[in-house]
């Protein structure tokens, strides 16, 4: 078994041979900047990412974090891709204080979902960003380009 062989195989051990792919042709759909990564991950817990992300490290592969890829553009070119890290399964909120106006999430969910969360708790609440694609662009996506204005 080779080593790229036994290194995709390693990460379909962390997180399930469907949550990987390794298929050039949809490969093809998260190049950057033209570069198209060795896999895909999609990693379903914070447990797994953490996992993913100490195994990369132990094999010197560069990883790029990716959710809806609205923003790719945006930044420095990457020299090489080995991983995307999708975080689109990464997509809950998991606090919500109203009485505070506090909210955190996960950076897989989209603004377009949290203004609905936060639109149904009833209270008026809402996060005042307008970013391009809102509709698209996950929280994680927003944050990491600087887009939070259109």
């Amino acid at each position: 078994m080779s080593h790229s062989t036994q290194w995709v195989s390693a990460l379909k051990g962390i997180i399930g041979e469907t949550n990987v792919i390794q298929d050039p042709d949809q490969l093809k759909g998260y190049a950057v900047d033209g570069l198209a990564p060795r896999a895909v991950v999609s990693p379903g817990s914070v447990e797994e990412v953490s996992k993913l992300l100490a195994y990369a490290h132990s094999e010197k592969r560069t990883v790029v974090p990716r959710g809806n890829g609205t923003k790719m553009a945006a930044g420095g070119i990457p020299g090489k891709i080995d991983l995307i890290l999708s975080m689109l399964r990464i997509n809950r909120i998991t606090e919500h204080d109203i009485p505070n106006l506090s909210l955190s999430v996960e950076a897989g969910i989209t603004l377009l979902e949290v203004q609905k969360k936060l639109a149904g708790a009833g209270k008026g609440s809402f996060l005042p960003l307008d970013p391009p694609y809102t509709e698209r662009a996950t929280i994680g996506g927003i944050i990491a380009a600087s887009t939070t204005t259109t």
